[in-house]
């Protein structure tokens, strides 16, 4: 997405100086593309892409080959598709930052892995190549970059993007493969930006290709490093905020294939040939005054007729230099399928008269455009709004919005908005068409004015607190039977029925039915049978009020203040869980948040009363037990000089147990400053969910109390054992689990470890001080029974 085109979509005409860049951009490299490749969002090389968009005047595209899904979140709780969300539209932050496009393929972020012959176990990589190819032909690139090498040691997922990137290169130029992709192209060249991290020291980096990307923007008044900079520190979910660079930055490159560039790989990019079209924008350009923007309107007219494939860019900067705004609003954040919306549509022309013809609209996934108000034929003069309001009556077959669904073309980043406003604008003869999203907005005291696209809701959402519900059996600490929670919401008015749990016979639940009327909250107790082990699916079902029943829908809300607050809307169900899950005595249970998990309502859901801690005012009386989040020395390094306080409570009997916190080249934590004895972290993790974990010690009261832990309790693990594990420790420690992954493995008789610092334990005075890279930020929450019987071992630990 060009900075131009970004400014166009926020109703915010651009700037002068934008005007320009965009202008320079079509004289001087409209047939110019380079394609970068690589595996997750924050993998670009932002300072690259500004580069090449604002100094080579190049159309540069990013294609992320996953959403990033797999990551971590420094900004909330949110995980899984809810965090792709949020990463993608990051993603187009960065892009509108350093003018360059984004597109992705359908690949999965599973998490770490270890090498690419586990990535292809797991993405289809047939489908994942053709989505690259389609991207390819498509945007048809001079010169593709892969950012990673196919040489490990690596991200399992980098590897694959760069073996991907040398196929897709010979694949998009062969027209017997995937035909329905497009037709063929040739890129030039394909080259690797060799990252700096893996140059050895006194390397000689003469047979390299090398580029200068430092270089200073007078129209922008920054240099490309501190563009750059700005873009990266859109990737805030993963804690990507940058310092700025200013003067010489080389970037390297690795001839792969294709025309060998011994020197510069970007220099021979295209330029527009003499022709009307340059002549014409030549024109534009010498009469540029950014105080009279409309002066170019007479001269990109002459210019539009020779445009050929670049006339969407033409109107573009039509737009702009009229300063023509078009928007349509409602007064209501949703609407229901079936149902019609009040719309008020604004036009505005800031610099020139212009003619508004009509007003059509359309919802997603309908190719037909529906009349709004079909010949307005209203003169708009500089700076004179034009309103009217209209409704849109939506189809009462309209989906719901999904929200996080991948888009249909899975190369793009979004879905249209469920609604969209088209307006026809006649500027000296010349018809521009523009889309407007139809947004609902409102205003933030903190971050000003705030919208979204309105969504086509159910009439109402029925959302479960929980993704899996623990349910006690046999010999158990846990309430039998277990309770869940749900929110009832309408949408965009009214309505009244009743809620109901669908489960396996055999299973019990009370009441049968909930009624509610309006917004409420409905409670459900859910019994196992006493011989239960498995987990079972409940779905939860609605019924409006002379209506029969039917399958419910949840919701999900993602907001924060730097993507749109966004709305993701699914089939609601839940998973139960039957457990026995004993406490040994331990009630109170304190928690230092770190960053963004559900440890306290998996805590609570497990019977321990949960008190959360505040750094500066620290109360451990009356606890047993105190949980560190994870990150928590990461987001919080004042966190160590808590370190007297807890070694105190250790002392008189309670157990501390501190979650993993990352340690790496760019952030070392050297030795962690807290607990009993010295240890380091490190990188190593296993990412094998199913790798055995064998225990070194049997007798040792982890395995043992209160709940014997057995084979069974390493099953059913989701996405990774554990990650950033203790690296050194004290021989005080002792390691309770030998982890070995055979994730990165290309068959069973290669491995990777042994680790024995997933699991650390440190006696001190009556109690124990812990340290686990053990994933349990992502097995409690999806209910993992074994996961919270070790949990509740270790916690157990202490002699209070």
């Amino acid at each position: 997405m060009s900075a131009l085109l970004a400014a166009l979509i926020l109703a915010q005409p651009p700037s002068a100086a934008t005007l320009r860049q965009e202008l320079e951009r079509l004289r001087h490299g409209a047939d110019a593309s380079v394609l970068y490749v690589a595996a997750h969002p924050d993998d670009e090389n932002t300072r690259l892409l500004a580069w090449l968009v604002g100094e080579r005047h190049a159309r540069a595209v990013y294609v992320s080959l996953t959403r990033g899904d797999g990551g971590q979140n420094l900004v909330g709780k949110e995980l899984g598709p809810l965090l792709g969300l949020i990463r993608t539209h990051e993603l187009l932050a960065a892009r509108a930052t350093d003018g360059a496009e984004q597109r992705f393929t359908r690949a999965v972020d599973f998490g770490y892995s270890k090498s690419a012959a586990e990535t292809f176990r797991v993405w289809d990589r047939e489908a994942v190549l053709a989505d690259l190819v389609r991207v390819i032909r498509d945007v048809r690139p001079h010169v593709i970059v892969a950012r990673f090498s196919t040489q490990p040691p690596n991200h399992g997922h980098h590897t694959a993007s760069a073996l991907l990137a040398r196929e897709a290169f010979d694949a998009a130029r062969d027209p017997a493969r995937f035909p329905e992709s497009g037709p063929p192209h040739a890129a030039r060249r394909l080259v690797e930006n060799t990252s700096h991290w893996r140059f050895q020291p006194g390397e000689d980096l003469s047979r390299y290709a090398r580029v200068d990307v430092g270089g200073f923007s007078a129209l922008r008044g920054r240099s490309w490093g501190e563009v750059a900079a700005e873009s990266r520190t859109m990737h805030k979910s993963q804690g990507f905020g940058t310092a700025p660079q200013r003067g010489s930055q080389l970037e390297y490159f690795e001839h792969l294939a294709g025309d060998p560039a011994p020197g510069d790989p970007f220099a021979d990019l295209p330029t527009p040939p003499a022709s009307p079209f340059r002549e014409a924008l030549d024109a534009a350009i010498a009469a540029h005054d950014p105080r009279h923007p409309e002066a170019l309107i007479p001269l990109l007219l002459a210019a539009r007729p020779h445009a050929g494939p670049h006339g969407a860019r033409i109107d573009g900067l039509l737009v702009g230099a009229l300063g023509l705004v078009v928007e349509a609003r409602s007064a209501t954040p949703s609407v229901r399928p079936g149902e019609s919306l009040e719309v008020t549509l604004t036009a505005l022309t800031r610099t020139a008269p212009a003619t508004l013809a009509s007003v059509t609209w359309r919802a997603q996934g309908d190719s037909k455009l529906r009349e709004l108000l079909p010949d307005v034929s209203t003169q708009l003069a500089p700076n004179g709004p034009w309103t009217a309001t209209a409704r849109i009556a939506v189809p009462a077959q309209a989906s719901p919005s999904t929200g996080a669904a991948l888009p249909v073309d899975p190369t793009q980043p979004l879905e249209p908005s469920p609604l969209t406003a088209g307006f026809e604008v006649i500027v000296s003869g010349h018809r521009l068409a523009l889309d407007a999203p139809v947004r609902f907005a409102w205003v933030d005291p903190v971050h000003g004015e705030r919208a979204h696209p309105v969504e086509i809701l159910p009439a109402v959402t029925v959302t479960p607190r929980l993704d899996a519900l623990l349910v006690g059996v046999g010999a158990t600490d846990l309430a039998q039977p277990g309770v869940i929670t749900l929110d009832v919401a309408p949408h965009a008015g009214p309505a009244q029925g009743t809620v109901t749990l669908r489960l396996p016979k055999g299973w019990g639940v009370a009441p049968l039915t909930a009624p509610f009327d309006g917004p409420t909250t409905v409670a459900f107790a859910i019994s196992a049978p006493t011989d239960a082990t498995a987990a079972v699916e409940a779905e939860v079902q609605v019924a409006l009020a002379g209506a029969p029943a039917g399958p419910a829908f949840a919701r999900a809300v993602v907001d924060h203040p730097h993507v749109p607050r966004l709305s993701v809307v699914r089939p609601s169900r839940l998973r139960v869980q039957p457990i026995a899950l004993a406490g040994g005595g331990v009630k109170r249970v304190g928690v230092l948040p770190g960053a963004g998990d559900e440890l306290p309502t998996s805590l609570t859901q497990a019977g321990y009363a949960v008190a959360m801690l505040e750094p500066d005012a620290l109360e451990l009386s009356g606890l047993d037990a105190v949980v560190i989040g994870i990150r928590a020395l990461n987001v919080n390094p004042a966190l160590s000089r808590l370190n007297p306080a807890l070694l105190a409570f250790i002392e008189r009997g309670g157990v501390v147990l501190m979650q993993y916190a990352t340690s790496n080249r760019m952030r070392s934590l050297g030795t962690v400053p807290l607990g009993p004895f010295p240890f380091t972290i490190d990188q190593d993790r296993v990412t094998d969910e199913s790798a055995p974990m064998v225990a070194l010690d049997l007798e040792h009261p982890a395995h043992m109390r209160p709940n014997r832990l057995g084979p069974a309790d390493a099953a059913g693990w989701v996405q990774e054992r554990g990650l950033y594990f203790a690296r050194t420790w004290d021989p005080r420690f002792t390691p309770i689990f030998r982890l070995t992954d055979t994730s990165g493995a290309a068959d069973a008789a290669e491995s990777d470890g042994p680790f024995d610092g997933a699991v650390l334990v440190g006696r001190h005075g009556r109690g124990a001080f812990v340290y686990t890279g053990l994933a349990f930020f992502r097995q409690l929450p999806a209910g993992v029974p074994g996961a919270y019987r070790l949990l509740a071992n270790l916690l157990a630990l202490g002699t209070r």
